[in-house]
C-alpha cells in the first residue's frame, strides 16, 4: 500500500541526504547561527519520518537488534532528568539548555534503528558521518578566509573549535576503517583523511591533535594481527618529527597553533610553564571532584557543576572539562557506570564475537581507547554527535552482517545514487 504513494528508492536516498544535513546542522548551529536551527529541525524531523517510511515497507522488520543501546541511552538520559529530585539546585535541571538534546537523541537515534538491518547500513552510516564531517571543515575554512583573518577554525562564527574538531576526528577514523573495509575505495578514503588531518590541526584543539596521532599509529602499525610494525614507525617517524618542528619554528604556525602545544608539553614536564586554559581546566576538575565529594553516589545534579560556579560568580561558567569528573559530580557513581557500560558492553561484544573480522574487531578497539584518552579532557555525554558514534561502534560489534534481504540492500545502493546523482 506504501509504495503506491511513495517511491521506496527515493526514500531511502533521501533519508541517507537528510541525516548528513542534521550532522553537518548540530554542529553549524552551536554558533550564532540561529537561522539555521530551524533547517537542523527539518532535516532531523524529514530523516525520521523516511526512516520510518522505509522501515514500514520492509520485509525484514526484527527491530530488536539495537533495543539495548537505546534502552541504554533512556536510562542515561533518565539518570540526569531524575536528579532533579537530589540535585542542590533543582531548577537547573529543568532550565537545562542540553535538555532539547534529549529531542534530538530520540529523533536522529530511533531513525537509526529503524535503517539498520545489517552490517552493511552501520558502513553507510560511516560514509555519511564522513561526509558530513568533510563538509563542515569545508564550510568552516571557506568562512575562516572570507572573514579575513585567519585563526581557529570556527572563530569567524563563534563556534568553539572543540565539537568540530571532535566530528572530524572520529569521522577519521571512520575513514581508517573503511579504507580497511573497502576494496577499491582505498584512495578515496586516503584523500579524506588527509583532508581532515589538516582541518583537525586548523581548529587547534591540542586534545583532538594528539588523538588523532594515537589513531594514526594506532592504525597504520596494525597489520595483520600485529600490533607494532617497526618498518612503518621509521618510516613516520622522519614525518612526524617535520611536522612538530614546522609547527614550533615557522612563524605562522607557532603564532596560531604551536603556543599551545608547548604550553601542554612544557606542562607535562612539571616546569610549571601551562597556559591558561590548562591552568582553569585544573581548576574545573578540581571543583567537580569537591562535588562529587558532597554526594559520591549520585551527585549534586545534572548542570550542578555549572550551577555551583555560576552560584559562587566564577567569571566563566562552563562544564568541567572532563568527562569523568562532569559525571561523577552531576550524577555521581551511578551515573559513571551507568554511562560506561556502553563502553564495557561494546568491549566485551568485540572480544566474544567469533565472526567477527580482526580488523573490525581491533578498529572497534582502537576507537574505544582513543574515546576515553579525549574524554579526560572534553565532556562528550551531552552531545547528539557522541550517540551517533557509540551506535555505530554498538552496531560494528553486534549487528549481524547477514540479517537484510539482499533485494532490499541492493535497493538502498541504487536509491543513493539516484538521489546523489538528481542533487547534483
Amino acid at each position: 500500500m506504501i509504495s503506491e504513494y511513495f517511491d521506496l528508492r527515493m526514500i531511502s536516498g533521501w533519508k541517507n541526504i537528510f541525516l548528513a544535513a542534521s550532522l553537518f546542522c548540530y554542529t553549524v548551529t552551536q554558533a550564532d547561527l540561529d537561522a539555521l536551527r530551524p533547517l537542523y529541525w527539518l532535516s532531523l524531523v524529514l530523516f525520521f519520518f523516511c526512516s520510518l517510511i522505509e522501515w514500514l515497507h520492509s520485509k525484514n522488520r526484527k527491530g530488536g537488534i539495537l533495543a539495548p543501546y537505546l534502552f541504554w541511552v533512556i536510562c542515561v538520559a533518565g539518570i540526569c532528568v531524575a536528579s532533579q529530585m537530589w540535585a542542590l539546585d533543582p531548577d537547573a535541571v529543568r532550565s537545562s539548555q542540553y535538555m532539547a538534546n534529549c529531542a534530538y537523541v530520540c529523533l536522529i537515534l530511533i531513525g537509526l534503528a529503524m535503517s539498520i538491518r545489517s552490517r552493511v547500513d552501520i558502513f553507510q552510516i560511516m560514509d555519511i558521518y564522513i561526509i558530513s564531517a568533510i563538509a563542515i571543515s569545508v564550510f568552516l575554512v571557506f568562512a575562516q578566509l572570507l572573514s579575513g583573518e585567519w585563526a581557529r577554525l570556527g572563530d569567524a562564527f563563534g563556534i568553539v573549535p572543540n565539537g568540530p574538531a571532535m566530528q572530524m576526528g572520529f569521522a577519521l577514523m571512520f575513514c581508517f576503517v573503511r579504507m580497511g573495509t573497502t576494496e577499491g575505495y582505498e584512495r578515496r578514503y586516503a584523500v579524506f583523511a588527509i583532508w581532515l588531518v589538516i582541518s583537525i590541526v586548523a581548529t587547534d584543539s591540542r586534545k583532538i591533535v594528539l588523538a588523532s596521532i594515537l589513531a594514526v599509529v594506532l592504525f597504520a602499525c596494525y597489520r595483520n594481527r600485529r600490533f607494532f610494525d617497526v618498518r612503518i614507525l621509521i618510516l613516520a617517524a622522519p614525518i612526524v618529527i617535520a611536522c612538530l618542528l614546522a609547527v614550533i619554528f615557522i612563524p605562522f604556525l607557532s603564532e596560531t597553533i604551536g603556543y599551545r602545544f608547548v604550553g601542554v608539553f612544557t606542562g607535562l614536564l612539571g616546569d610549571g610553564s601551562v597556559d591558561m586554559s590548562g591552568v582553569e581546566r585544573d581548576y574545573y576538575r578540581s571543583t567537580a571532584l569537591m562535588l562529587f565529594s558532597r554526594n559520591p553516589i549520585l551527585g549534586v545534579g545534572f548542570e550542578g557543576f555549572a550551577a555551583y560556579l555560576e552560584s559562587i560568580g566564577y567569571w566563566h561558567v562552563a562544564y568541567s572539562h572532563c568527562n569523568y569528573t562532569e559525571l561523577l559530580s552531576n550524577i555521581g557513581i551511578v551515573g559513571l557506570s551507568v554511562y560506561y557500560s556502553m563502553y564495557l558492553a561494546i568491549l566485551l561484544g568485540c572480544l566474544k564475537e567469533k565472526k567477527l573480522s580482526s580488523f573490525v574487531r581491533m578498529s572497534v578497539i582502537f576507537i574505544l581507547i582513543v574515546r576515553l584518552i579525549v574524554e579526560y579532557a572534553q565532556v562528550v555525554f551531552i552531545d547528539v554527535d557522541n550517540y551517533v558514534v557509540l551506535l555505530v561502534l554498538y552496531g560494528l560489534a553486534f549487528v549481524p552482517q547477514n540479517n537484510v534481504l539482499p533485494e532490499l540492500s541492493q535497493k538502498r545502493g541504487v536509491a543513493q545514487g539516484e538521489v546523489m546523482r538528481r542533487a547534483v
